[in-house]
Parts: C-alpha cells; sequence; structure tokens
C-alpha cells in the first residue's frame, strides 16, 4: 500500500484502525505504530468522529462505494480539503469485515472551483451594474444569463423567472415584428460571424414606456471553439431617436418653408411674363411668352405639391398631374372643340430632380397636342398614361398621346427647330431616360425612365 500517493487506511466494524499505508503515517502525522488499535476518535474532533462513524455504519448496514467530501487538518494544522472514498471489507462467508477508505486532496480543486464561482459571481455582479440589458441565449433561444436591466425592465421579472425560458416565451413582451426582426440578424450572425447592429421597440415593464433600443450581439463558443449561443446588449436609444425626429421635422418645415417661397416667385414670375405679353401685338411673340409662362406654372405646380408633403423631397406625381392637365386645359382656347383629357395614371412618388424635368416635358407635349392636334377636328382625345413597367420595379413609362392629325411624316421630333420638342428631348436625357414617337394614329410619345429612389405605392 505505500505505494500509493494517497492515505489508505483500514478500519473494522468498530472504528479501530488494523492497517494504513504511509501516506496515510504522514497526514495524521504519526507512525503506523501509534495508529493501529487506536479508533477515530483518538484522531479526529469529535463531530468529526461521529460524522465518520455514521458513514461507516451506513456502509456496514448497506455494503456499496461510498464517497463525499470534508475538510480535515493535516498534520501540519493545515485545513484542508478530501473526498473520501470508503468501501465495505468481507470476510470469506461474505460478511463485513470492516472499512477500506482512501483520502483524497482535493484542495487544489476546491480551490479552482471556488475561483471559478467567485468569477461567475463577478460577472453576475458586473452584468448588473451595467445600465444596459444584456442577456445570453443558447442555439435554441432559450436564455441562460441576463442581468438585472434586461429581466426587471424589459421583462418586469426576476432572473429567475427569465433563466431557463424561451425568448418565444415572451410574446406579451416582445411583439411579433420585433420576434421576426430577432430571428433574422441571429441567422445573419450565426452564418457570417459578424454583429449586425439593428433596431427594435419594446414597451419596456420598467416605465410602462415604448423605448427604441440598438441590439448589439456577439457569436457565445465553448472552449472547444463551437458556436454555443449568442450574446447580446440593448443600449436605449430612445432619445437620440427623438432628437432625430425632431431635426427631421425640423428640417422639413425648414425645406416646405423654401418650397412655399419658391412657388410664389414662379408665381410673380408668371404674372410678369403675362403683363409684358400684353406690351406686344405679334400673335408669335404672345404665344412665346404664353408658352414660358405654362413651363413656369409646371414648376410653380411641383413646389406646391412639394410644399403639402410630410417629407418635402418626393411628391404625389400623381396629384400634380391632374393639377397640371387642368391648368392646361383652362389656359388654352379650345373654343367650341370637344377636347378629351382621358388620364391613366398609378400613384408614384418621385424626387424633386425628376419631377421637374418631366412636369416640362408634360407641359409641352400636353400643349402641343392642344395647339396643334385638332386644328381640322371638332372633338378629340388627349391621353396621359403613367405606369410602372411590368418587369422593372425602378421602371418608370410615361405615355402622353392625341388622336388628332398627327406631326408630318417628314419631321424628325429630335432635329426640328420647335423650341417644345428640343426641351422635350433634353430633359428625356437629362432623366436618363428614353423616348419614341408612334405617329400613326395621331401622336404618341412613349417615354420610359428609371427613379432611384423612388417611394411608390399602387392606387388602392
Amino acid at each position: 500500500m505505500d505505494t500509493i500517493p494517497a492515505p489508505v487506511f483500514y478500519r473494522d466494524t468498530k472504528g479501530v484502525y488494523y492497517d494504513c499505508n504511509r501516506a496515510f503515517e504522514e497526514l495524521v502525522g504519526l507512525h503506523k505504530v501509534n495508529i493501529i488499535g487506536k479508533d477515530i476518535y483518538d484522531f479526529f474532533e469529535k463531530d468529526l468522529a461521529d460524522l465518520y462513524s455514521r458513514k461507516d455504519q451506513e456502509i456496514i448496514d448497506n455494503p456499496r462505494l461510498q464517497q463525499y467530501e470534508n475538510e480535515i487538518n493535516n498534520s501540519r494544522g493545515e485545513r484542508i480539503d478530501v473526498m473520501f472514498s470508503k468501501t465495505a471489507r468481507f470476510k470469506a462467508d461474505w460478511t463485513v469485515d470492516g472499512i477500506v477508505g482512501v483520502i483524497l486532496d482535493i484542495s487544489e480543486r476546491k480551490k479552482m472551483e471556488k475561483e471559478l464561482q467567485n468569477n461567475v459571481i463577478f460577472l453576475e455582479t458586473f452584468l448588473d451594474a451595467m445600465p444596459s440589458p444584456a442577456f445570453y441565449r443558447n442555439l435554441e433561444s432559450v436564455y441562460q444569463i441576463c442581468n438585472e436591466m434586461f429581466a426587471s425592465f424589459i421583462l418586469g421579472r426576476s432572473k429567475a423567472e427569465v433563466i431557463g425560458k424561451s425568448m418565444y416565451d415572451f410574446k406579451k413582451e416582445f411583439p411579433e415584428a420585433m420576434l421576426r426582426t430577432t430571428e433574422y440578424y441571429d441567422r445573419l450572425l450565426l452564418k457570417a460571424g459578424k454583429s449586425q447592429p439593428h433596431e427594435v421597440r419594446i414597451s419596456c415593464a420598467g416605465d410602462g414606456k415604448l423605448r427604441d433600443f440598438l441590439v448589439h450581439k456577439a457569436r457565445f463558443k465553448s472552449v472547444s471553439g463551437e458556436v454555443i449561443g449568442i450574446v447580446g446588449v440593448l443600449l436605449d436609444i430612445t432619445e437620440r431617436k427623438k432628437a432625430e425626429r425632431a431635426l427631421l421635422e425640423a428640417e422639413n418645415l425648414r425645406k416646405k418653408e423654401i418650397h412655399h417661397r419658391i412657388k410664389n416667385n414662379l408665381q410673380v414670375i408668371s404674372s410678369l411674363l403675362s403683363l409684358q405679353a400684353e406690351q406686344f401685338h405679334d400673335e408669335k411673340v404672345i404665344e412665346a411668352f404664353e408658352d414660358s409662362q405654362h413651363r413656369v406654372i409646371s414648376m410653380s405646380l411641383i413646389h406646391e405639391e412639394l410644399y403639402k408633403t410630410e417629407d418635402a423631397e418626393s411628391l404625389d406625381f400623381t396629384a400634380y398631374l391632374q393639377k397640371l392637365t387642368q391648368e392646361l386645359l383652362k389656359s388654352y382656347n379650345i373654343g367650341d372643340k370637344a377636347i378629351q383629357l382621358k388620364l391613366e395614371l398609378e400613384n408614384v412618388f418621385l424626387e424633386m430632380d425628376t419631377a421637374i424635368p418631366l412636369g416640362i416635358i408634360i407641359n409641352e407635349l400636353v400643349s402641343n397636342s392642344l395647339k396643334h392636334a385638332f386644328s381640322e377636328k371638332k372633338s378629340g382625345e388627349i391621353k396621359v398614361k403613367l405606369c410602372r413597367e411590368k418587369n422593372e420595379s425602378s421602371g418608370i413609362v410615361l405615355i402622353v398621346s392625341d388622336n388628332g392629325k398627327g406631326l408630318e411624316a417628314e419631321i424628325d421630333f429630335r432635329k426640328t427647330s420647335s423650341l417644345g420638342l428640343q426641351l422635350v428631348t433634353t430633359l428625356v436625357d437629362q432623366i436618363e431616360g428614353k423616348i419614341e414617337l408612334e405617329k400613326d394614329p395621331g401622336t404618341k410619345f412613349i417615354i420610359s425612365f428609371r427613379e432611384r429612389k423612388e417611394k411608390s405605392q399602387m392606387k388602392k
């Protein structure tokens, strides 16, 4: 037995030592001759000796392997952690003859366990000291750890009520849209390994308010490097979002005021053109002034619509077209001719940089139809169609057509001396579009372009 590095002993059923090894002698600080024949009360305090006696009796009554931990003093007076591993010793007739035991020094292991426990306590304390909600979920979305801020402020629960529960167990607190967003960014994180901060809105139990949070997450790996969960921190950005909304509202108000002033200035210019036209008697000069006035009105209407919109940057081009074409019908003297204006319009929102040139294009084409298409007819139809291309989500088609006499076959609208058609081709290039002309029957201009920043919705 002396080759065994751990203390080994043999006691009879009365607790008297019959044998031991050298390591046991060193543990108690006595030679074997001073140990053999003595019982456990000779070496240990009464409380410990009573415990060992009860444990021995359990083995004698029900022979089995028995293990338990305890603290004892060694021969140097040091308090050490040990684990007793004991079993019964049998006679030839299988009756219990005594107890054989090994004492393992587990002081280092216990020290490591305490350090680990201290680290866990430190981590919990550190997390609870954080002013932001934090959590750790496993891959089944079950919370393994969370801080007090997450449990109480977000969910209105204790940590014990949260840990072990899935995030889907809190559907009352977490709206469906937030859960779907969380699932999406969890998948991205687990696939790419890179955190993608994202925003969520949560009705917090702590103050009953709907708050905005910026969520930062990271993959959590085991010692072997296997991804086993997700760690997350929620930063409250409610006040920042309020400030952003306030700034946006202020910016929109500023832009609205600018559009309002531009509209007023353009109306002044239109009035000046009208007054100036009255000073001339030449029909062509007067017509040139009137055409310029219509172009100014087309721009003025755009700024009027932008002034009415919420974001002051994109406008409902459908509503604008309806106003523009009605203004043109009122402006041109068509006498007793029955000219009908037919509009087929999808709801399309356009940025100002596209809307202004497109408005002038429509002004020119509709004006040309009103002035020239029906000189030989008493009735007719002008049709304006605005729609989205079927196979292009960002593609838009504008068609301006009439059933009048049409352009003469030899006229090339791209090389004509007409200022209006020159403007049309120039402005189509400006919006990076394409224009085609079909002459029979009547006149039909087809303009296609793409609006990258469009905000559109189909008419309900």
